[in-house]
């Protein structure tokens, strides 16, 4: 029931996991959600 362990993750994983949960917070308001309601892209944030 053990095989299924949590790997301790060191800095470069934390950086990684850091920077692929705001890409895909900035993809999933940025773009999906106003595409989904048919609204305006944002221009700011990607600016």
């Amino acid at each position: 029931m053990d095989s299924h362990a949590i790997p301790d993750l060191d800095r470069a994983g934390l950086r990684r996991f850091g920077l692929v949960t705001g890409a895909l917070l900035a993809a999933l308001f940025g773009l999906l959600l106003p595409w989904i309601f048919g609204l305006k892209f944002p221009v700011w944030p990607w600016a």
